[in-house]
């Protein structure tokens, strides 16, 4: 993916993310391929596929880097995360 269309990509996923139109950390991969995430947080695409799958799996840090690197404010992340939590049971 270019430059251009990563940052329109974001750009995108940061509006949704701030409005409220996601429900699951899941939606943002949708708009923005997994593995540009994880080479952005710096994690290994099998790992961050793990980590998706059972979102239990994720640090703190990893949502901090997350958000950073869509440009929204942490708690938005934590809550989706906390939402599929919810949704698997833990």
């Amino acid at each position: 993916m270019d430059k251009r269309t990563e940052r329109l990509r974001i750009t995108a996923v940061k509006n949704l993310l701030e409005s409220g139109e996601f429900e699951s950390i899941k939606d943002v991969f949708i708009y923005i391929p997994r593995s540009v995430v994880a080479e952005n947080i710096r994690v290994n695409n099998t790992r961050f596929k793990r980590m998706i799958d059972n979102v239990a799996r994720f640090r703190f840090e990893e949502l901090q880097r997350i958000a950073k690197f869509l440009g929204v404010d942490a708690q938005i992340i934590i809550d989706l995360v906390n939402n599929d939590l919810i949704k698997q049971g833990k």
